[in-house]
């Protein structure tokens, strides 16, 4: 729309900057969606849906950023195949990549019964592998939000005592 409007004004620019402006504006806040769900006191499962859906959102908007980024700021002229290799790169290899990261996780938790050392994976695992997706070029909120629902939803059940998992949802309430 603002490309068309521009247009009809007699400005000129590149379609790139319009579509790069509406990805950096269009994913949802996820904070600001959780605040929204708690005020209207939301059934748990919806509530649940609502931010992983506004997760994800938020996401494949960084994957669409970076893809329009590096076609207009690029070095090189792009083609079909280098934006559609580099939204792959970045989009299944962040999923791919969360997914692995979720089993080494798991497989950590499960490995230790000490709380203190439960807590540092929590915070340590998610935080190097944010770098780690970064440094080799798939997208790091994609990782993170898969490689979390498989922890909430495989390794909170299986992988930790009801103990650690009290003592895990304490310190995550404070933080």
């Amino acid at each position: 729309v603002l490309y068309g409007l521009c247009m009809l004004i007699g400005i000129q620019f590149d379609l790139v900057y319009c579509l790069l402006f509406g990805a950096l504006i269009s994913p949802t806040d996820p904070i600001a969606v959780l605040a929204i769900v708690k005020k209207l006191d939301a059934p748990k499962r919806i509530s649940t849906q609502i931010e992983g859906e506004s997760l994800f959102n938020d996401g494949f908007g960084l994957v669409i950023f970076v893809t329009l980024f590096t076609i207009a700021f690029g070095s090189e002229a792009p083609t079909v195949g280098s934006v559609t290799l580099l939204f792959i790169q970045e989009a299944i290899g962040g999923i791919v990549y969360g997914f692995l990261l979720g089993l080494v996780f798991h497989y950590l938790i499960s490995a230790t019964d000490d709380h203190s050392m439960e807590l540092l994976l929590t915070i340590g695992v998610p935080t190097a592998g944010y770098a780690f997706a970064e440094y080799i070029h798939v997208s790091g909120p994609l990782a993170m939000v898969v490689s979390g629902i498989m922890i909430g939803n495989w390794t909170r059940f299986i992988g930790f005592s009801k103990e650690s998992e009290d003592h895990l949802d304490h310190f995550w309430e404070l933080v």
